[in-house]
């Protein structure tokens, strides 16, 4: 691992430790809780992982236009984000 790595892990680690003494207690409980359902249900399995490419799926942009995964494949790396939600 290199030197910019570690510091990007220790940043990220901070930053995860100071967000997690905002969510309530009970929260965090769920929150962890329905992750390890979704572990145990065997879903998790399915889930790509980094380096993997993607299936080919089309989503509304900013803009509301359709952009399909194998046209931004063409402009170089991807990176797709999802969020869960407003928390």
């Amino acid at each position: 691992m290199s030197d910019l790595s570690i510091l990007l892990q220790a940043r990220l680690d901070r930053i995860r430790d100071d967000l997690n003494r905002q969510i309530p207690a009970e929260a965090q409980k769920l929150m962890h809780d329905s992750t390890q359902a979704l572990i145990d249900s065997g879903q998790a399995a399915k889930a790509c992982s980094e380096g993997e490419q993607i299936p080919v799926f089309s989503l509304a942009n900013q803009n509301g236009a359709q952009v399909s995964v194998s046209e931004l494949y063409g402009e170089g790396p991807l990176v797709v984000s999802f969020f869960r939600g407003f928390w």
